[in-house]
């Protein structure tokens, strides 16, 4: 349990322990209290180290710091795992103090991190928890289980409580939207200059985190029998007319609409801007989202692909001669290369000509957008 905890905190997904500039204003600095806390907890002594983050944690909470306090409450986390061998309910706990203590947008980020930390908990322990009755229906279990207590919590209502944690990740918007992703710098992997053009906003990093648990096939797992399905030839529709649909579900916590919907935010986010990198990042990944789990009402797959491969010609018309253009050109050519692959007797495409157009259109490509 140690280790995979430490690892789910070093490399959540768009979150990293970084350090944060020197202040020299200050008599003793955030820098030199996290050197500190490194150096302790790198020989071991993750007690000393654990004491020293708190000490971080309420000057951080006193000055209203709350990028420090995130980095302090992931820390904490961190090294609470090499002191107690059961972490998660205390860990749970701590996470769920901090969001109630904490305003916008400090209190998504927590949502955020609670979200993949207990989605963690049921990946570790899926095994035992889709064997548990499921509480709600079992009288014993309900006197058992508690709200503190994460270890009684049966597999329903764990994935509740990581959806409901996403979803409460992104309900600020328009303070997630203002938000410059590197006003966070002290608990955000910066990344190269190309991917922070991707995720310029907090909203951007943080929808891209729930979309990453969303579209989480096995969180559908104890979902409703009337699954939300994708099988709307408008979800293939270009960036614009597909931010203005209006799925509905008779699940509304199904992880693929919720997805779906999720991508509309982030598409409408960005149809506006001036540069077009972070829309046609999403909306590609969109469009493979909708590609990968289409089901054509009429029982055909041509139905399908011919829809795919319009839209991403489309996008490439639009996007002739900028770098988006390559984004939808390569996800063409891999729709083309596959098919040909796959060839199906009985139909007017050829495996050769197939793999050929795939060809030319990647060298087209790489020779334009070296």
């Amino acid at each position: 349990m140690k280790n995979s905890l430490f690892l789910l905190i070093f490399i959540l997904a768009g979150f990293a322990a970084t350090a944060q500039p020197r202040n020299p204003a200050m008599p003793q600095t955030y820098f030199t209290q996290w050197r500190q806390i490194d150096s302790l907890a790198a020989k071991g002594l993750y007690k000393s180290a654990l004491d020293r983050v708190e000490t971080v944690y309420s000057l951080a909470k006193t000055e209203q710091n709350f990028p420090q306090l995130i980095r302090a409450s992931l820390q904490r986390a961190v090294l609470s795992t090499f002191l107690d061998d059961d972490a998660y309910p205390r860990l749970i706990n701590a996470l769920k103090a901090d969001i109630d203590q904490s305003p916008e947008p400090a209190k998504a980020v927590l949502h955020s991190v609670l979200g993949e930390v207990v989605w963690q908990y049921y990946r570790q322990n899926r095994y035992r928890l889709l064997n548990r009755a499921t509480i709600a229906n079992d009288a014993d279990a309900i006197k058992v289980a508690t709200d503190t207590d994460i270890r009684t919590w049966d597999a329903n209502r764990l994935v509740g409580t990581v959806t409901d944690a996403y979803i409460n990740s992104l309900k600020a918007e328009k303070t997630l939207r203002a938000t410059p992703v590197g006003s966070f710098s002290a608990v955000i992997n910066k990344g190269d200059a190309a991917a922070r053009a991707l995720r310029p906003t907090l909203f951007d990093l943080l929808a891209h985190r729930a979309i990453g648990f969303f579209q989480d096939t096995e969180a559908d797992i104890s979902r409703p029998v009337f699954r939300f399905t994708l099988d709307q030839p408008a979800y293939f529709d270009d960036a614009t007319a597909f931010s203005n649909l209006k799925p509905d579900s008779r699940d509304s916590l199904s992880g693929r609409f919720l997805a779906l919907q999720t991508y509309q935010r982030l598409v409408a986010t960005h149809l506006t801007d001036t540069d077009p990198s972070a829309l046609a990042d999403v909306d590609l990944a969109r469009l493979r989202f909708v590609h990968q789990h289409f089901i054509s009402n009429t029982g055909g797959v041509t139905d399908k692909e011919t829809l795919y491969r319009q839209v991403l010609e489309k996008a490439m018309k639009r996007y002739r001669g900028q770098a988006a253009e390559a984004g939808y050109g390569f996800a063409l050519a891999q729709s083309l290369a596959d098919a040909g692959n796959a060839y199906q007797p009985f139909t007017n495409e050829t495996p050769k000509l197939l793999r050929k157009q795939a060809a030319d259109l990647c060298r087209d490509l790489v020779a334009r957008y070296p």
